[in-house]
């Protein structure tokens, strides 16, 4: 290996500004929105087959008495909060902050406690590979959607935006608004 030893991370940090500026254009954010669902719906879909998998494995009985029924209902909880993430983002709805700040939580909660409750070495490491791999990237990128779409809100949409004829949300009034508040008489 010949070179700067940080050149193929400064060539991925490069790459990845250079896909952030485009998925920032306002004519990409359709196509950008559609990717993040169909993300998001696979996500939840992937889900499924790992609850059922729980509900065959996991003892009935732990130090909990209903040790099973917690894993299962906290994995349908994400599996419902991810789902609502794709569906909103999707329509490119505002309110997909709600979700996708529950999703990154909910999944930052899963992997502290796969790793911290896993009974054996091989199972700690099979958590810690999961949260690495899985879990944490997702948390992340759903606290950046939640953060991203804070910042768009009242902003209104952008020139050229093909949503532009959507109604407004109440956290992003009329121009107007404002106008008819300060003509209105105080007293």
């Amino acid at each position: 290996m010949t070179g700067h030893p940080f050149r193929n991370i400064r060539s991925c940090r490069a790459r990845a500004a250079a896909l952030l500026a485009r998925a920032a254009d306002p004519a990409n954010l359709a196509l950008v929105a559609r990717r993040i669902a169909r993300t998001y719906w696979l996500f939840a879909l992937a889900l499924i087959p790992w609850i059922v998998y729980l509900a065959v494995v996991l003892p009935r009985r732990d130090f909990a008495e209903h040790y099973r029924l917690s894993w299962i209902g906290f994995d349908l909880a994400l599996a419902v909060v991810l789902a609502r993430t794709a569906y909103l983002a999707n329509l490119r709805d505002p309110r997909v902050l709600l979700p996708a700040n529950a999703a990154g939580a909910l999944l930052i909660a899963d992997a502290w406690f796969d790793i911290t409750t896993a009974d054996s070495r091989t199972a700690a490491l099979a958590a810690l590979a999961s949260a690495l791999l899985l879990e944490l990237p997702i948390a992340v990128l759903s606290l950046l959607i939640a953060r991203r779409t804070l910042r768009n809100i009242g902003r209104g949409p952008a020139p050229g935006d093909p949503d532009s004829h959507r109604p407004r949300t109440p956290a992003q009034p009329p121009a107007d608004a404002a106008a008819r508040e300060q003509a209105r008489p105080s007293g």
